[in-house]
């Protein structure tokens, strides 16, 4: 493989800061296991992403601008994460500084199927399961659901065994909302301030759907997600659902390589 195909991974100092090293070390593991070639950045920015938003522009501009020259000098094919909504910072930050991002930024799940149509679809272990599939935030932002979920969707549905349900909240039937319309890193604000209400606010949230689907696991691409799911779950005392970041469910799933 040639250095213009290497990939930039980007999000262990936001990991670890959050305490998800576990998906930090399951992503890598799995760009391992599937043969992908990456690199890191050393020392990696942390919330570098986030400073556009902070109200100092030409102290981000400037910072910006040095990224992207880095981002053109190591000259990686992508930029990938298992941090989606950082994904969506990246391209929104570069885009309000009038800046053309040097290199292409794409979440995990993309990244990871856009590989799969092009380098062939690995063997996955089977994995009997029914899983409550929640997606980022990010898409409920400038995304919208489009082709972006349908790609997480097709990701999903690679792993045999393997049962998805959506929402089926009578919010969502009847036309009130869109299925990504509410997002626990939306309510991130709540989580510092009131953690106990952030969490039964969460838990009830999921009730209608956890009850119409008996999921065993809840699924998703966004690593912050999994963050307060997880806090929430365990105050809350949900036992009976474990929730995971889709690299970790791809890194137990897939077996070999083509």
């Amino acid at each position: 493989m040639s250095q213009e195909d290497k990939v930039l991974y980007y999000g262990s100092a936001y990991l670890r800061k959050i305490g998800m090293q576990e998906i930090d070390e399951a992503s890598k593991k799995l760009l391992n296991k599937l043969g992908i070639n990456y690199m890191t950045l050393d020392p990696e920015p942390f919330g570098l992403e986030w400073i556009p938003g902070l109200g100092y522009p030409e102290k981000s501009l400037a910072l910006m601008k040095k990224f992207n020259e880095l981002l053109k000098k190591i000259n990686p094919c992508c930029v990938a994460s298992p941090l989606d909504g950082v994904i969506y910072m990246w391209n929104a930050g570069l885009e309000s500084m009038g800046l053309e991002p040097a290199v292409r930024f794409t979440d995990f799940s993309n990244f990871l199927y856009d590989w799969f149509m092009e380098r062939g679809k690995p063997e996955f272990n089977e994995y009997s399961k029914k899983a409550y599939l929640h997606y980022p935030c990010c898409i409920g932002r400038k995304l919208g659901k489009g082709i972006y979920a349908e790609k997480i969707l097709a990701l999903l549905k690679m792993i045999p065994g393997l049962v998805i349900v959506e929402t089926v909240h009578p919010d969502v039937q009847i036309g009130l909302r869109p299925p990504w319309a509410w997002s626990p890193c939306a309510l991130s604000s709540m989580q510092i301030l009131f953690p106990e209400l952030h969490s039964r606010a969460l838990v009830e949230e999921l009730r209608f759907d956890f009850e119409a689907h008996k999921p065993e696991v809840l699924v998703t691409p966004c690593a912050r997600a999994v963050w307060s799911f997880r806090n929430a779950f365990e105050k809350e005392n949900v036992k009976d659902v474990e929730v995971i970041h889709i690299s970790e469910l791809l890194l137990k799933t897939v077996r070999w390589v083509s």
